[in-house]
């Protein structure tokens, strides 16, 4: 019996009660009335004496139960309901679940093989939360993709551009086939797009194929895909511009024209800028270690920010206002499994945890999406092979959570900090990474609009306790912090590795420090004493030990033990740009370390740092090996342009570690794969034991180092990375087969803890880091015996 049938039926039963007592009532009182005269007693009554009043009795409705929880058992646990779908067997192979409005659909597949191949597609819509109803539809043949509408219509493309459309009944109501020659997708409201690439005209077709819209487009600018509604006008992503930026068209909300708009417009926000897609709806999100920034495209100073209520929480969807997160672990078992929470923000509610070890036999969880108001749709794998749907009943464990601000409602540095206050009250410390922000909440407009929410996190006391310090307020790692002490360090103009002193001896690299010394105040000429001298100075190793003068100086013997020295720019130019590149160094050495950093922790500063500062070129690799492209190479190109390749990045952190009195050099090696491209990183050698350092791979996509690439051994490079231990060489090729020459191996396995987390901070008075395991959890590593 559906929800409505119930509660018409409580009302009819409701009417009918109450006409009785009427009847009653009236009756009564005819009863009473008969054979009476005025005066005599159940007459007139005399003036003055009340009217007796009658309360009628109202019955109150019956509160309506929800059809799931009737129409379903529970599984595993009384917020958790089993649908029984005949198909969810061994037979067949469950490809996805979509959610829209009230409405689940169910892709299946099975291969069947018999006298030809063939493949069975069925699909099965259903409306959980109103009735247990389930229509059917069955293709043979390949189905490349399918699209369910909130109304409960599905849209199945069988062959590229060509559509079948079913309505909620699973009843073919008729085919589509899109127009020009670029598919951008289908719109919320059943509208399919298209583009012609030589016009660039932007062409609308409702369901049944009919015209439904046509717009002007730019032929520089074609368009590659529907992003969705934002700000209620339909967004498009347009390929790269001239100047190698995306753009996005809008239609207007006349409908007549379209608006075009660059990923460096200022109000577009971070998640517009520097890649290949942008937001698929009206909410961006920008996820930090510690906290997530949901917000309206194109307003970055408003929106919620919600602290996680663990470290290791992701987004797993966002829908109807609700934040369903994941998290990935063990809880208890020994086999991995998922676990969900529901965040409603709108009545900033969170949900308490579904895991899916509680379903027996599960092994594997998936949250697919909502329906109705607050429904999240699951799907569980059983050990027997087969599937369970799930419909997961949140609201009945969510409580309020001051894990919530509000910012568009809300002052945003009075909400953080009340967050940010709220957080300590429960035994949690959030300290800031180093980054643009300043640490004072009146600047958190600007900190919101730059996004670098990312430079926070959450230490707990409840995944580790020795984690946390007495004071709360106090930051557990203040150098870590952007007003940490510094260091005063100053600009070291004769720096020079260790192995190639021992290659090419004193007087060599004596002739090099004249050189610097020459450059320096603008002279045009130097001592040498033979051409060998002149080249390696103003050739190797200027680029690897002033990488500025490698771009721009070079020199040429001319007898008589002098080269001279030829500038590539005005000598006026020059200097000045030399006193700024030596600047720069002093700059970030003081930043970034402390002066009593022992060389390990100058060591794991300088790798923090150049991970979190440095993004692969992937245009330079590309034309990698191209004359002008490697003319352009150098440490120096990625000091000022904060980007580089392998050798570049090697280079610099080599640079950086002499200055500050590490023992480090560049290395490289060659692949056990044939053909492949050789690599470069770092030798290091710390307390007279030999360590890899690889910066390069060591970047993430959130700045984040990784730190199986810091402090690691010759065996885990080949066996992991897969480059050749003979083949390691120093200086890029600079050595021409060191390891034949020298010793320089890594062998020692210290540190072999830490290659499996994501650094987090490091303590330098209590000589620990603190890393991110595979699970998410903060650990410690004493690195101080």
């Amino acid at each position: 019996m559906s929800a409505d049938h119930m509660h018409r039926r409580n009302y009819r039963w409701i009417d009918r009660k109450a006409a009785g007592l009427l009847l009653i009532l009236l009756c009564s009182v005819l009863i009473a009335g008969c054979g009476r005269e005025k005066g005599q007693p159940g007459g007139e009554q005399p003036a003055g004496e009340a009217t007796p009043t009658v309360t009628e009795a109202v019955a109150t409705p019956t509160p309506t139960v929800p059809f799931y929880r009737t129409g379903y058992e529970t599984v595993g646990r009384d917020d958790v309901y089993r649908v029984p779908v005949a198909e969810l067997n061994s037979d067949w192979y469950l490809m996805n679940v979509q959610c829209a409005g009230e409405y689940v659909l169910l892709w299946l597949n099975r291969i069947e093989r018999g006298e030809e191949y063939e493949q069975s597609n069925t699909f099965v819509l259903l409306r959980p939360s109103v009735d247990n109803g389930q229509h059917r539809f069955s293709v043979h043949g390949d189905v490349m993709s399918v699209k369910l509408l909130p109304d409960g219509t599905a849209i199945l493309e069988e062959e590229p551009g060509h559509f079948r459309v079913l309505d909620n009944t699973m009843t073919e109501t008729g085919s589509c086939q899109w127009q020009g020659d670029t598919w951008l997708g289908i719109s919320e409201d059943g509208l399919f797009w298209s583009a012609d690439s030589a016009s660039g005209k932007l062409t609308a077709v409702d369901r049944n194929g009919r015209p439904a819209g046509e717009y002007a487009g730019d032929p520089e600018r074609p368009l590659r895909w529907y992003l969705g509604t934002v700000n209620g006008q339909k967004c498009f992503l347009a390929a790269k511009d001239d100047a190698g930026d995306f753009a996005f068209a809008c239609i207007s909300s006349e409908g007549g024209d379209l608006i075009w708009r660059t990923e460096n417009e200022s109000d577009l926000g971070e998640e517009w800028k520097n890649s290949g897609f942008a937001p698929m709806s009206t909410t961006a999100m920008t996820e930090a270690d510690a906290t997530w920034f949901l917000y309206d495209v194109g307003d970055l100073r408003s929106g919620t920010l919600i602290r996680k209520s663990t470290i290791g929480e992701q987004i797993n969807f966002l829908q109807n206002n609700l934040l369903c997160s994941i998290e990935y672990g063990t809880f208890g078992g020994e086999t991995p499994a998922e676990a969900f929470r529901m965040y409603d923000l709108e009545r900033q509610t969170i949900s308490g945890m579904l895991r899916g070890t509680e379903y027996p036999g599960c092994t594997y969880l998936c949250a697919d999406g909502v329906v109705g108001d607050r429904l999240t749709v699951l799907h569980a794998a059983i050990e027997d092979g087969t599937t369970a749907l799930l419909l997961w009943d949140a609201e009945a464990t969510a409580e309020p959570s001051g894990n919530f601000c509000d910012l568009t409602k809300d002052d945003p540095a009075e909400s953080l900090e009340k967050l940010l206050q709220e957080a300590m009250n429960q035994g949690i410390v959030i300290t800031p990474d180093r980054t643009e922000y300043n640490g004072s909440l009146t600047s958190l407009g600007d900190y919101l609009a730059s996004v670098e929410l990312a430079g926070s996190f959450l230490l707990t006391a409840e995944s580790d306790p020795e984690l946390l310090k007495a004071d709360r307020g106090k930051p557990i790692h203040p150098e870590n912090m952007s007003n940490n002490d510094g260091g005063s360090y100053t600009f070291q103009p004769h720096v020079f590795s260790t192995f190639y002193l021992k290659e090419h001896g004193e007087k060599r690299r004596d002739a090099f420090f004249a050189y610097v010394d020459a450059l320096r105040a603008g002279e045009d000429s130097f001592p040498c004493r033979n051409e060998g001298d002149a080249n390696w100075s103003s050739g190797k190793y200027a680029g690897m030990f002033f990488p500025y003068a490698s771009l721009y100086a070079d020199a040429r013997y001319v007898g008589n033990g002098r080269a001279e020295i030829i500038y590539k720019i005005p000598k006026e130019e020059f200097l000045a740009g030399e006193r700024a590149f030596e600047e720069r160094i002093v700059e970030i050495l003081n930043n970034v370390l402390e002066d009593d950093y022992t060389d390990f922790e100058k060591a794991l500063a300088l790798y923090e740092f150049l991970t979190e500062y440095t993004v692969y070129d992937y245009d330079m690799m590309e034309h990698n090996g191209e004359e002008e492209w490697m003319e352009r190479q150098s440490s120096y190109r990625v000091l000022t342009e904060q980007q580089g390749i392998c050798n570049e990045i090697a280079k610099l952190y080599q640079y950086l570690g002499l200055q500050c009195g590490i023992d480090v050099d560049e290395e490289s090696g060659c692949s056990v794969t044939p053909g492949e491209d050789s690599h470069a990183w770092n030798y290091i050698n710390l307390d007279g034991r030999g360590y890899l350092i690889d910066a390069t791979w060591g970047l993430t996509a959130k700045r984040k180092p990784d730190l199986k690439y810091f402090l690691f051994t010759d065996e885990l490079r080949e066996k992991r990375d897969g480059y050749e231990i003979a083949s390691y060489d120093i200086g890029f090729a600079g050595m021409y087969g060191a390891r034949k020459k020298f010793s320089f191996e890594c062998e020692d396995e210290r540190y072999k803890e830490l290659w499996e987390g994501t650094y987090v901070a490091f303590d330098e008075e209590q000589k620990c880091i603190f890393y991110r395991d595979t699970e998410g959890k903060i650990r410690r590593f004493e690195y101080g015996q």
